[in-house]
């Protein structure tokens, strides 16, 4: 699985969050109190065909967590894709906005590193 942010900045903070030795704390006690509602999984249009096959689709969620002073509620959209090179399976997601171009680009780039 390979996920992309929207820029490289946002990549850096998020791997920074991850390192911070509080994060892992935080996270748990958001994820022990979120509420996630699962609203639709459409069919995505890929506007070409990726490896020997390939699939995508849109999830669209919200999210209800306690943040330790209130609760936040959140509406989040994931692009999946996923693409079949022989026998590899490559699965995409994108959570950022990006643009269907930049999506499909990015997942080009992946696929065409997948050895047939």
């Amino acid at each position: 699985m390979v996920s992309f942010a929207h820029t490289s900045a946002d990549a850096e903070f998020y791997i920074a969050r991850l390192r911070d030795s509080r994060h892992a704390d935080c996270a748990l006690g958001s994820m022990r109190s979120a509420v996630i509602t699962f609203d639709s999984l459409e069919p995505m249009p890929l506007g070409q065909r990726l490896g020997d096959d390939s699939v995508a689709f849109r999830l669209t969620s919200h999210i209800d967590a306690d943040d330790g002073t209130a609760r936040r509620p959140v509406t989040t959209t994931t692009d999946l894709v996923f693409i079949r090179v022989g026998r590899a399976m490559v699965e995409m997601s994108f959570g950022a906005p990006l643009t269907p171009d930049e999506e499909l680009l990015l997942t080009r780039i992946v696929v065409d590193c997948v050895p047939a």
